[in-house]
Order: structure tokens, then C-alpha cells, then sequence
């Protein structure tokens, strides 16, 4: 979206820590878009992170797939392509679990596996 715009992007390196790529500048105007939601909780945190710089958040949440079955976040209206209430399950409930296939956090990987190639 950020190309699509001619915007600068950025992204939470860390649901844990709250830290937020180093190179969003302090005061800007931010846009936060999710390619899912389903707790929101990404969302919250990305935002703690963007108010931590003292920058203005604006209040829309764009993604993908709403998952969560609200219309906003903390005040903050979702827009999305997708929007419906999703029932979520436990990993060792899973048929792919079960057959040995190890799950991977993305985030652990972000930057080998999105970062390098968009650039």
C-alpha cells in the first residue's frame, strides 16, 4: 500500500518489546495498516510503539482481514476487504501440528523473508 501511495513504510518489529522499525521519524503523521486482525492486539501495540515516537496516529485502521468481528480498535474505525468474526484454535489442535510440521512465528524471520525482497 505504502508503494501504491508513494509513502515511506515501516513496521513492529516485536509484539514483546514494542519496538517499531528506527527509521519512522518523530512527529510524523502514520497510517497503520494490518494485513489481518483477529485480537487486535498487533494493532494496539503498533500504536503504543507510534505514540512512544510522539507521532499522530490516524484514525483508521487499514487490513486485509477484519477476523475480529469489530467494527474499531481503541476508537480507531477498521477498514477492511474481508470482515467477519473468525473462530481461532489452539496449535496443538492443529492438523499440521499433529502431522510434525513445526510452526514459525513471521515476525521472528520479517526481515529475510518481506524486507529484503521489497526493497
Amino acid at each position: 500500500m505504502a508503494r501504491v501511495l508513494g509513502a515511506p513504510s515501516y513496521f513492529l518489529r516485536s509484539l514483546d518489546t514494542g519496538e517499531i522499525d528506527d527509521q519512522l521519524k518523530r512527529d510524523a503523521q502514520v497510517l497503520v495498516v494490518a494485513d489481518d486482525i483477529f485480537s487486535g492486539g498487533s494493532v494496539s501495540q503498533t500504536n503504543r510503539a507510534i505514540h512512544a515516537r510522539r507521532c499522530t496516529v490516524v484514525p483508521l485502521v487499514c487490513a486485509f482481514g477484519n477476523f475480529s468481528g469489530k467494527p474499531s480498535i481503541e476508537g480507531f474505525e477498521i477498514f477492511s476487504v474481508i470482515s467477519r468474526r473468525v473462530e481461532l484454535f489452539d496449535i496443538v489442535d492443529s492438523a499440521l501440528v499433529a502431522r510434525g510440521i513445526r510452526p514459525v512465528n513471521a515476525r521472528d524471520h520479517w526481515e529475510e523473508w518481506f524486507v529484503r525482497r521489497s526493497a
